[in-house]
């Protein structure tokens, strides 16, 4: 992973898309190299929207607030959320900071995604339209799981 980080005023912007709004690169944005952090408000209650959580350490959740919030889900990704390991954990919040890095280059213009891989009891129809979509919004361990529900 690039400690390089892009600035994201500057790398990345928040566009309409197909799904509402999008994240965009503004500019070519390197395999490995670290996309911005990802801000928000830290609960540790499930009581919020679950299609916007974000799993952070101690059980606790990340609403994240744009440009973040907009990552839109791809069963084909180009991006990735992802924390330091070695990095210690806020005294505050008892988490370590999350983090967007691309999985490969990102040509200008093209839309940011992550696999958001949902348990099966939230799945929904997909519509990424990648050559690889799973047809559902869902973790691909849990498709055959959800496929048998659905029937």
């Amino acid at each position: 992973m690039s400690t390089k980080q892009h600035s994201r005023k500057r790398a990345i912007k928040v566009l309409s898309s197909p799904n509402g709004k999008g994240v965009y690169a503004q500019k070519a944005i390197k395999k490995e190299s670290v996309v911005g952090k990802v801000s928000g408000v830290i609960t540790t209650t499930d009581d919020v929207d679950p299609r916007y959580l974000m799993e952070l350490d101690n059980d606790k959740l990340l609403i994240p607030k744009g440009p973040f919030r907009y990552l839109n889900h791809s069963c084909n990704p180009n991006c990735e959320l992802f924390v330091w390991e070695d990095q210690p954990l806020d005294p505050e919040t008892d988490t370590r900071p999350l983090y967007v890095s691309a999985l490969r280059t990102i040509p200008k213009g093209r839309q940011l995604t992550i696999d958001y891989s949902w348990p099966a009891e939230f799945a929904i129809p997909c519509n990424c339209k990648s050559s690889k979509c799973r047809g559902w919004i869902v973790d691909p361990k849990q498709l055959k799981k959800l496929k048998k529900t659905k029937k």
